[in-house]
């Protein structure tokens, strides 16, 4: 009946009366209608179809519906243009909310902002509540891609105010799950919870679809990941994988692949962990979601710090931040942070950090904000600033307690972690919050943070950091000590003299057999190979025990020259420029101090 009126009005070339007719038809059922649509619409002048700001609409529409998204676009600039030209707010908005959606689908979240802030100044003039609410719930889904979640938790409870007393069942679900998602990321677990499992109780109606599974499990086994709970949180992973590759849908496939990769790493299972993210890269081949790239490049760099080859994490550093917007860099400078840390470069993560905490403050991202605060606390320890260290942990144990967990999901750095848990149990910070942490998530690393009377400071002076046995007995109290397996074949080295200098290097204790399994990964002979270099492994030990250049090359039978470069070569491998050090000596004393955190030698250096 509905296409005999339009046809009607059209033979009669009554276009503007059947332009109406065909848009309210649009609006209602477009899925069932798309063939009866694209047939009417060919009977239309094509001037009228390109200043008709209704059959721009609609044309766009069927654009979308066909997944031809870059036809789509200029067809609704032009139709919010002329609908602004007759004063028409409530279609112009329709139209921001289909460009909003379709930028977030692209990833351009600044175009996506832009139509956000003008849809903003149109929103007043709306009294259509149900319209106003869909708009808004498109605002909440947006602001956590563009740095406000703050005001997307603002978003997703008007959204929910109004949903949750309509008929539309998929909008409330919607803005139970984005409220739900923000909280999580607020660090507000248990409201997440409660509005997660809210929104499950609406998939019970069976009137959202498959769609609302996987976006459920998916949140589900976010929120157990944030809260600690690995094993649940695997469990649910393989069940939404199974689901998504059932469905077929390619982007949840890749997130699926990407978190179980992440649930690996925090397991420390982190070979299996490269291995998955290596999976998760052959998916954004094949769906040529090149967006994606740079966040899971970035997990990547930090199962490779956590495993402590810092070469191959800078590397994949970098290569992430080339491609990452300002929102990226933002994130990313996190673990760029981290690097410099473990690399003893204090001031420059210290800069890192303070950029993402302003940028962190202003989105309102508590989760975030306590992440790097923690890692400035570490900082201020190291600076000899106590008092600053201090009020920076004390809100973080605090939060900590409330939430009942006892580390973070993102950038989470066991060996960090164990000095600022030893350094808080030294100085009375929580206490209680402390040994649960210690316990739960660090384990024996934290026998290795408390300070013993030989302890040296980061440029290689001794450092005044009183022993205390108390410390270290509550220590050897919660983590026994355990075997360790300090076998070390040499059997593979070929040069006599390089094969006898090393292990006279470990007989000394010069070299420490428990660090010398890393230190072989770390000194390969190429960047793409994992081959330990003997050579390279001898000089290195040489060199820190202050032998002079010619003796280090007349005990390894090289030149001179060519053991200069094999210093050089170290110097690359650990990321210690030059230029960036007032005297050798400085430089030589940051290479040791470097070679003591990772456990590879215990003094030098000097």
């Amino acid at each position: 009946m509905w296409h005999k009126l339009i046809q009607t009005a059209l033979d009669r070339q009554n276009y503007e009366d059947a332009a109406r007719q065909l848009a309210d038809v649009v609006s209602g059922a477009q899925e069932q209608r798309v063939e009866q649509i694209n047939a009417l619409l060919a009977q239309f002048p094509r001037k009228l179809l390109d200043n008709h700001p209704d059959l721009l609409l609609i044309q766009a529409l069927q654009a979308l519906h066909a997944e031809q998204l870059d036809q789509a676009l200029p067809l609704l600039q032009r139709a919010s243009l002329f609908y602004l030209q007759r004063q028409a707010v409530e279609q112009a908005l329709n139209c921001y909310y289909h460009l909003i959606s379709l930028y977030q689908r692209w990833e351009n979240f600044p175009m996506a902002s832009v139509y956000v802030e003008e849809a903003r100044k149109l929103l007043k003039q709306v009294t259509n509540a149900e319209h106003q609410a869909k708009l808004t719930l498109r605002l909440a889904e947006l602001c956590p891609d563009i740095g406000r979640l703050r005001d997307g938790l603002s978003y997703a409870q008007q959204a929910l105010d109004h949903f949750r007393f309509s008929e539309q069942i998929l909008e409330h679900f919607q803005a139970l799950r984005f409220l739900s998602l923000i909280e999580r990321q607020l660090g507000e677990y248990a409201m997440a919870e409660a509005h997660l499992a809210m929104a499950r109780q609406l998939t019970y109606t069976g009137t959202i679809g498959m769609g609302a599974q996987t976006t459920l499990l998916n949140a589900a086994a976010h929120l157990a990941w944030y809260r600690g709970n690995l094993t649940e949180a695997q469990t649910i992973v393989t069940a939404y994988e199974q689901l998504v590759q059932q469905q077929e849908l390619g982007k949840q496939e890749i997130y699926a692949v990407t978190l179980r990769g992440n649930l690996q790493r925090a397991q420390q299972e982190y070979t299996k962990a490269l291995q998955t993210y290596q999976a998760a890269h052959d998916l954004v081949c094949r769906y040529q979601y090149t967006r994606y790239l740079p966040w899971l490049t970035v997990q990547e760099s930090w199962c490779y710090l956590l495993m402590g080859d810092l070469r191959e994490a800078r590397a994949r550093l970098q290569q992430a931040l080339d491609h990452a917007d300002y929102g990226q860099m933002m994130s990313f400078n996190i673990p760029l942070a981290i690097y410099h840390l473990l690399s003893e470069q204090y001031f420059v993560a210290h800069d890192l950090l303070a950029a993402s905490l302003e940028y962190y403050e202003r989105s309102g991202d508590t989760l975030t904000i306590r992440i790097l605060h923690w890692y400035l606390a570490f900082i201020a320890m190291q600076s000899d600033k106590p008092d600053e260290a201090q009020t920076l942990l004390q809100p973080v144990f605090k939060w900590m307690t409330e939430q009942g967990v006892t580390y973070f999901p993102l950038w989470w750095h066991p060996a960090l972690a164990a000095e600022i848990c030893t350094w808080a149990l030294q100085n009375g910070i929580n206490p209680v919050m402390v040994n649960r942490i210690l316990t739960q998530q660090i384990g024996k690393t934290a026998l290795a943070a408390v300070p013993s009377p030989h302890s040296t400071s980061a440029t290689g002076e001794s450092a005044e950091v009183p022993q205390d046995p108390m410390i270290r007995e509550r220590m050897a109290s919660l983590f026994p000590p355990l075997p360790v397996d300090c076998t070390i074949d040499l059997g593979y080295i070929r040069d006599d003299q390089v094969k006898r200098t090393i292990e006279e290097l470990l007989q000394s204790n010069q070299l420490l057999r428990t660090g010398f399994a890393q230190l072989q990964k770390t000194l390969t002979t190429a960047n793409h190979q994992q081959r330990p270099n003997p050579v390279l492994i001898a000089v290195f030990g040489l060199y820190l025990h202050d032998y002079p250049t010619a003796a280090i090359a007349d005990k390894l039978g090289r030149s001179q020259p060519s053991v200069r470069n094999y210093i050089t070569t170290i110097y690359q491998i650990f990321d210690l420029p030059r230029q960036q050090f007032s005297s050798p000596l400085l430089r030589k004393r940051q290479l040791a101090a470097m070679a003591r955190r990772h456990g590879f030698i215990n003094g030098g250096g000097q």
